[in-house]
Protein backbone atom coordinates (compact mmCIF):
# COMPACT_ATOMS: atom_id res chain seq x y z
CA UNK A 1 0.00 0.00 0.00
CA UNK A 2 2.57 2.29 0.70
CA UNK A 3 4.27 1.67 -2.32
CA UNK A 4 1.05 2.74 -4.27
CA UNK A 5 0.65 5.97 -2.04
CA UNK A 6 4.58 7.03 -2.64
CA UNK A 7 4.55 6.56 -6.36
CA UNK A 8 1.27 8.56 -6.73
CA UNK A 9 3.46 11.28 -4.51
CA UNK A 10 6.21 10.88 -6.61
CA UNK A 11 4.55 11.37 -10.40
CA UNK A 12 2.60 14.65 -8.54
CA UNK A 13 5.52 15.53 -7.03
CA UNK A 14 7.59 15.93 -10.28
CA UNK A 15 4.62 17.00 -12.49
CA UNK A 16 2.65 19.09 -10.21
CA UNK A 17 5.00 21.22 -8.05
CA UNK A 18 4.38 24.87 -8.74
CA UNK A 19 7.42 26.92 -7.12
CA UNK A 20 7.33 30.96 -6.14
CA UNK A 21 10.31 32.78 -4.59
CA UNK A 22 8.70 34.80 -1.39
CA UNK A 23 9.81 38.45 -2.22
CA UNK A 24 9.32 40.39 0.74
CA UNK A 25 8.82 43.51 -1.42
CA UNK A 26 6.29 42.46 -3.11
CA UNK A 27 2.05 42.29 -2.26
CA UNK A 28 0.44 40.27 -4.50
CA UNK A 29 -3.47 39.58 -3.66
CA UNK A 30 -2.19 40.23 0.30
CA UNK A 31 0.73 37.51 0.06
CA UNK A 32 4.18 37.85 -0.41
CA UNK A 33 5.14 36.04 -3.05
CA UNK A 34 6.43 36.63 -6.39
CA UNK A 35 6.31 34.88 -8.99
CA UNK A 36 9.82 33.92 -10.87
CA UNK A 37 9.79 32.34 -14.47
CA UNK A 38 13.64 31.37 -14.42
CA UNK A 39 16.60 30.77 -11.88
CA UNK A 40 19.41 32.41 -12.41
CA UNK A 41 22.40 30.05 -13.31
CA UNK A 42 24.43 30.57 -10.34
CA UNK A 43 20.76 29.43 -7.83
CA UNK A 44 18.69 26.41 -7.42
CA UNK A 45 15.20 25.89 -6.04
CA UNK A 46 15.13 24.33 -2.73
CA UNK A 47 15.71 20.79 -2.06
CA UNK A 48 14.90 17.59 0.69
CA UNK A 49 17.96 16.36 2.01
CA UNK A 50 19.55 13.72 -0.98
CA UNK A 51 16.64 14.89 -3.51
CA UNK A 52 13.29 13.45 -4.19
CA UNK A 53 14.27 9.88 -3.51
CA UNK A 54 14.51 10.84 -0.12
CA UNK A 55 11.48 12.76 -0.02
CA UNK A 56 9.70 9.70 -1.25
CA UNK A 57 11.43 7.44 1.40
CA UNK A 58 10.93 9.65 4.08
CA UNK A 59 6.64 10.31 3.25
CA UNK A 60 6.48 6.56 2.86
CA UNK A 61 7.77 6.05 6.53
CA UNK A 62 6.53 8.87 8.06
CA UNK A 63 2.97 9.42 5.98
CA UNK A 64 -0.08 7.92 7.91
CA UNK A 65 -3.50 6.50 6.28
CA UNK A 66 -6.80 7.70 8.31
CA UNK A 67 -7.88 4.25 10.20
CA UNK A 68 -11.20 5.28 9.27
CA UNK A 69 -11.21 5.97 6.05
CA UNK A 70 -8.91 2.79 4.98
CA UNK A 71 -11.84 1.34 7.04
CA UNK A 72 -14.60 3.26 5.10
CA UNK A 73 -12.23 2.29 1.30
CA UNK A 74 -12.60 6.08 1.03
CA UNK A 75 -9.53 8.10 -1.52
CA UNK A 76 -8.47 11.12 -1.18
CA UNK A 77 -6.04 13.73 -3.15
CA UNK A 78 -5.08 17.11 -1.08
CA UNK A 79 -3.52 20.19 -2.70
CA UNK A 80 -1.13 21.49 -0.21
CA UNK A 81 1.00 24.43 0.01
CA UNK A 82 3.76 25.07 2.26
CA UNK A 83 7.31 27.64 2.58
CA UNK A 84 10.81 26.10 2.62
CA UNK A 85 12.45 29.41 4.53
CA UNK A 86 16.13 30.60 3.64
CA UNK A 87 17.12 28.27 6.54
CA UNK A 88 15.45 25.15 4.73
CA UNK A 89 12.73 24.95 7.70
CA UNK A 90 9.09 24.53 6.69
CA UNK A 91 6.11 26.84 7.50
CA UNK A 92 2.59 28.18 6.80
CA UNK A 93 1.59 24.47 5.75
CA UNK A 94 -2.36 25.08 4.33
CA UNK A 95 -4.34 22.86 2.51
CA UNK A 96 -5.42 24.37 -0.58
CA UNK A 97 -8.08 21.78 -1.64
CA UNK A 98 -9.21 18.06 -0.77
CA UNK A 99 -10.83 15.69 -3.08
CA UNK A 100 -12.41 12.80 -1.55
CA UNK A 101 -13.14 9.15 -3.51
CA UNK A 102 -15.87 6.41 -2.42
CA UNK A 103 -14.71 3.05 -3.63
CA UNK A 104 -18.47 2.23 -2.28
CA UNK A 105 -20.29 5.35 -1.22
CA UNK A 106 -23.88 3.76 -0.49
CA UNK A 107 -22.02 1.21 1.99
CA UNK A 108 -19.68 4.15 3.78
CA UNK A 109 -23.53 6.16 3.72
CA UNK A 110 -25.04 3.32 5.61
CA UNK A 111 -21.85 2.52 8.07
CA UNK A 112 -21.19 6.16 8.81
CA UNK A 113 -24.54 7.55 9.27
CA UNK A 114 -23.37 10.63 7.18
CA UNK A 115 -25.34 12.55 4.47
CA UNK A 116 -22.83 12.33 1.19
CA UNK A 117 -21.70 16.08 2.13
CA UNK A 118 -20.48 15.32 5.76
CA UNK A 119 -18.74 12.48 4.82
CA UNK A 120 -16.83 14.32 2.10
CA UNK A 121 -16.18 17.11 4.58
CA UNK A 122 -15.69 14.41 7.26
CA UNK A 123 -12.85 12.26 5.14
CA UNK A 124 -11.34 15.59 3.09
CA UNK A 125 -10.28 16.50 6.51
CA UNK A 126 -9.26 13.87 7.91
CA UNK A 127 -6.80 13.52 4.61
CA UNK A 128 -6.03 17.77 5.30
CA UNK A 129 -4.99 17.01 9.34
CA UNK A 130 -2.64 13.75 7.87
CA UNK A 131 -1.09 16.49 5.31
CA UNK A 132 -0.39 19.31 7.60
CA UNK A 133 0.99 16.76 10.63
CA UNK A 134 3.41 15.50 7.84
CA UNK A 135 4.89 18.29 6.19
CA UNK A 136 4.50 20.07 9.74
CA UNK A 137 6.96 17.18 10.94
CA UNK A 138 9.23 17.28 7.76
CA UNK A 139 13.32 17.77 8.45
CA UNK A 140 14.81 21.19 7.43
CA UNK A 141 15.28 21.28 3.45
CA UNK A 142 18.69 22.65 1.82
CA UNK A 143 17.52 26.17 0.97
CA UNK A 144 16.66 27.73 -2.16
CA UNK A 145 19.82 29.81 -3.32
CA UNK A 146 18.82 32.64 -5.94
CA UNK A 147 21.37 35.94 -7.01
CA UNK A 148 23.94 33.88 -4.18
CA UNK A 149 21.46 34.67 -1.18
CA UNK A 150 19.21 31.78 0.71
CA UNK A 151 15.62 32.30 -0.80
CA UNK A 152 12.37 31.46 0.64
CA UNK A 153 9.73 29.13 -1.34
CA UNK A 154 6.28 28.66 -1.58
CA UNK A 155 5.50 25.70 -3.07
CA UNK A 156 1.96 24.13 -3.95
CA UNK A 157 1.80 20.00 -4.30
CA UNK A 158 -0.86 17.14 -4.32
CA UNK A 159 -0.76 14.32 -1.71
CA UNK A 160 -2.52 11.52 -2.75
CA UNK A 161 -4.13 8.91 -0.19
CA UNK A 162 -4.94 5.96 -2.11
CA UNK A 163 -6.26 2.22 -1.14
CA UNK A 164 -4.67 -0.76 -3.43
Amino acid sequence: MKKLLITAMLAAVCGGVEAQVVNPDSIIDGNKYAKTEEWPEDGHLPQFRNGNEDLFRWLSFYVRYPKEAKKHKVEGRVIITFVVEGDGSISNVEPVQSLVHFVNKEKALKATGMTEEEMTNHFGNLFQDEAIRVLNSMPNWKPGIQFGRPVRVKYTMPLNFAQP
